[in-house]
């Protein structure tokens, strides 16, 4: 019997367990990742529900464990931007901007990307704002502002406010982090917030030649306060995000493919979670093909 082909979409904490699994039970999957290893569990600044580190470990520090494994497994990773998937034929097939791919299963790992900023901002402005905080880590001396208010602009400042100013912008009252974290980032003295302030316009209002540095200004309207602006370094949208399946047509045989991960699992993105999907993913395709063969 010819060893089934298995395509993993994504090498976040998902995909990785769901490689790792199968090579377990004596596949070689093909794993595909369009950007940097882990995903946004880099920009993890503590995680403390992993069972196994009773001192919470960074993301990075938890990737890099990751990468080691994947490593002694001979688990390689293909450093493709996948931009269309097909099911034809009885197989899939995959395609990125230079090479095409089949495969018998499918795992989508492919995580979410930002929710689409609704301000009016400029292209210059645009290409220079964050939506996660990656290129950020290692800057110190600066004033970044994190407009949100969940988990992951609280857990932003938190690891941002080292050696830098961070003021989170919240455009209501409610916030939607986790206590633990608001606790500890209303603690931290390089950490301020602001409530019922509704950010209408970012500009670039100075660009430092030298050292290609720009200063940018936000024009804040706040309850009670008015109208308002703040100069910083840096600006990092914190507004949620929507699964990454723009490269998905209509798949037929969904019993073949399967979702793990952020991409599917909503407001509960979570490292664990996501973990146990995938090594859930493999085991049920391995079930599949004995069942099939």
């Amino acid at each position: 019997m010819e060893t089934p082909k298995i395509a993993i979409i994504g090498a976040g904490p998902a995909g990785i367990a769901t490689s790792i699994q199968l090579k377990r039970l004596g596949y070689m999957p093909q794993l595909f990742e369009m950007d940097v290893v882990g995903g946004l569990l880099r920009n993890a600044n503590l995680i403390e529900n992993y069972p196994g580190f009773p001192n919470g470990i960074s993301g990075p520090d938890l990737i890099e464990l990751m990468e080691m494994q994947l490593k002694q497994l001979k688990i390689d990773i293909n450093q493709l931007h996948i931009t269309r998937l097909l099911f034809a034929d009885g197989l899939f097939q995959l395609y990125s901007d230079s090479e095409s791919f089949v495969a018998d299963y499918v795992v989508v790992a492919s995580g979410t990307k930002p929710k689409p900023i609704n301000i009016k901002i400029s292209e210059s402005v645009r290409k220079i704002i964050h939506q996660d905080i990656i290129n950020l880590l290692d800057i110190n001396g600066k004033h970044i502002v994190i407009i949100g208010a969940g988990d992951a602009a609280f857990d932003h400042a938190l690891n941002l406010a080292g050696e830098n100013r961070v003021s989170i912008i919240n455009r209501g009252t409610k916030i939607r982090s986790l206590q633990l974290l608001v606790d500890r980032a209303l603690a931290n003295e390089n950490i301020s917030y602001s409530e019922n302030t509704e950010v209408e316009s970012i500009d670039i209002v100075k660009i430092i030649e030298q050292n290609h540095h720009h200063i940018l200004q936000v024009r804040c309207n706040a309850d009670g306060v008015g109208k308002y602006s703040i100069d910083c370094d840096e600006v990092v949208f914190a507004i949620g995000r929507d699964p990454r399946l723009d490269f998905m047509d209509q798949i037929v045989d969904r019993d073949r493919c399967m979702f793990v991960g952020d991409v599917k699992n909503g407001i509960f993105r979570q490292s664990t979670i996501a973990i146990g999907d995938g090594i859930k993913a493999a085991m049920k395709i391995h079930n599949k093909i004995l069942l099939r063969y």
